[in-house]
């Protein structure tokens, strides 16, 4: 199995926690009190092995209109606020 690196960004580890908890490879077992996860069923997962390749693919799971609204925000650079992307989207 190929070893997944985070690179020690905060953002990716917990986007990939999200998917492994969304995709049912993670879950937490109330009666143990406790996470509970095999290994073996991540290792058949498709993981990108960075930051951008991992959020274009979860970029994909958008609505049309919220993957447009996407990159019109992106044009605005690092920040952006909605009024304004819904003024560059008319």
């Amino acid at each position: 199995m190929r070893t997944k690196r985070l690179y020690g960004n905060p953002f990716f580890a917990t986007q990939l926690l999200r998917t492994l908890y969304e995709e049912k490879q993670i879950f937490f077992d109330v009666d143990a009190s406790a996470w509970t996860w095999s290994i073996e069923s991540w290792s058949k997962l498709a993981l990108a092995d960075s930051v951008v390749e991992f959020m274009s693919g979860r970029s994909k799971l958008l609505s049309a209109d919220a993957q447009e609204a996407l990159k019109l925000a992106s044009c605005s650079g690092h920040s952006f606020s909605q009024r304004s992307t819904a003024e560059v989207s008319r």
